[in-house]
């Protein structure tokens, strides 16, 4: 994985976690906020570096998305430029009808226009 693309992923990941913690901050716990506060950003980078590519990279993230917020499932999608549709790129802890169904998701769907919006989606 590129130097740049880290960067990318670790900044698109740090405005994911802040989204969340937004998300939550309504329904923490004392727990649920010690967990959120104790997240080391630079133990982060540094483990994502030692990454050796992209499925590796996205797993490590979902696996600290788990670990910090409670969620159990999760995914992480490309653009299509010349589509604008999102293509899964990776998931972790979902069924197979359930990555089938959510492979793809054309240029007007709701989650499309979200992203390019800059906003996260989160489903349960």
């Amino acid at each position: 994985m590129k130097e740049q693309e880290k960067k990318e992923l670790f900044a698109d990941f740090e405005a994911m976690i802040d989204s969340i913690s937004e998300v939550e901050s309504k329904t923490e716990t004392p727990q649920e906020v010690e967990k959120a506060f104790t997240f080391d950003k630079s133990q982060f980078a540094s483990e994502l570096e030692k990454k050796e590519n992209l499925v590796e990279s996205l797993q490590y993230c979902l696996e600290t998305i788990f670990r910090i917020s409670g969620a159990s499932a999760g995914a992480f999608y490309g653009l299509d430029p010349s589509r604008g549709s999102l293509h899964l790129l990776h998931s972790a802890n979902l069924s197979s009808s359930v990555v089938k169904s959510i492979g793809q998701y054309p240029e007007d769907s709701i989650i499309v226009r979200r992203v390019m919006v800059g906003k996260p989606t989160f489903r349960n």
